[in-house]
């Protein structure tokens, strides 16, 4: 086609505060009912649409504006209704992709590994300290039976909130690895801003954690048989060596659920599907990069005495999140 010539600005400029429609053009979309509104700028092509709150959709008045897209929608946790694009991650890619990310955010992520060292001692100060006071006590005879009546779901509560508090801790940090691997802007409110999710979260941990406990009990079982039968200590090593394996195929398969949760805004049902879908073909690639880093963070973090392990589990966070957004095809930092 021939490209018309351009005519002079003044001429295709339209009047300010009216549309320059033909009377027939007015009395069609009158008789439709969504005649347009006015004009509200000299340029009504320069205008945006107002970027929307998490969950609402942008609106403008101006037909022309641009569509406006928050920064939330690709922020942590932003929930991010994108289309999605099954793809194979490459080894190289997604470890070089994962290391610029972590020491472009070096700093942050290490006082984020702090916050999460001092979380874990507190707790677990307090379970040991509650555990062995109980454990004491009975010892020597100073817990009465009615001591251990309410001791019992004292433990019970406090090994539910262990559950609670560890879920929302794992939304939120699903949060802040995946807006970091975007490149969006993340702050250190994100690690507890989990709540709207843990209800799912918990749920997904349940429902690994029987799967696991499954596994175990049934390879157990086939272990124990397979001693008594054979004589033989080796078969019962065997068994047991195939229930880490299918311990940790399993792992593989629902690895990604709970950014789908937390990102994508699914149920339980949906995330553990999800992930076990977009996992299909990158299984090998991950279990790679898994003896890879495994292999590094070993080195790490016993060189180091264990002050290595405030860099190797951030960056094996980042790992996860770039695995997530690699394989269903989502932008990431850079």
């Amino acid at each position: 086609m021939q490209v018309p010539e351009i005519r002079d600005s003044s001429e295709a400029t339209p009047r300010s505060g009216s549309w320059d429609r033909s009377d027939e053009d007015r009395e069609y979309s009158s008789q439709r009912g969504d005649d347009l509104p006015p004009q509200t700028a000299e340029n009504p092509f320069a205008d945006t649409a107002p970027l929307p709150r998490h969950g609402q959709a942008a609106a403008s008045d101006n037909p022309y504006a641009t569509p406006g897209l928050a920064l939330d929608a690709y922020a942590a946790g932003g929930g991010s209704h994108q289309p999605l694009t099954h793809r194979q991650i490459g080894f190289r890619e997604t470890l070089s992709a994962t290391w610029a990310v972590f020491t472009r955010n070096l700093a942050f992520l290490v006082l984020v590994a702090l916050i999460l060292t001092a979380l874990v001692l507190a707790v677990y100060g307090v379970a040991v300290i509650s555990v062995a006071g109980l454990f004491f006590a009975m010892m020597q005879g100073d817990l009465a039976p009615v001591g251990v009546v309410i001791a019992l779901p004292l433990f019970i509560l406090f090994a539910v909130g262990l559950l609670v508090g560890y879920s929302w801790i794992e939304a939120g940090l699903a949060m802040v690895s995946v807006g970091l691997c975007r490149g969006s802007p993340v702050e250190f409110s994100h690690l507890f801003a989990g709540g709207p999710f843990v209800v799912r979260v918990i749920l997904l941990n349940l429902v690994r954690g029987l799967i696991s406990f499954g596994i175990s009990m049934v390879m157990g079982f086939l272990a124990m048989v397979a001693v008594q039968a054979s004589g033989e200590e080796i078969w019962g090593l065997i068994v047991s060596w195939t229930a880490n394996i299918l311990n940790y195929y399993v792992t593989l398969l629902l690895l990604l659920a709970t950014y789908f949760v937390v990102d994508r805004g699914e149920g339980v049902s949906g995330a553990l599907s999800s992930s076990i879908e977009y996992m299909h073909g990158n299984k090998a690639t991950v279990f790679g990069l898994h003896i890879v880093t495994g292999i590094v963070a070993f080195v790490v973090v016993v060189g180091t005495c264990g002050i290595g392990a405030l860099f190797v589990v951030p960056f094996i966070l980042l790992l996860t999140a770039m695995i997530y957004l690699q394989a269903t095809g989502q932008p990431v930092a850079g």
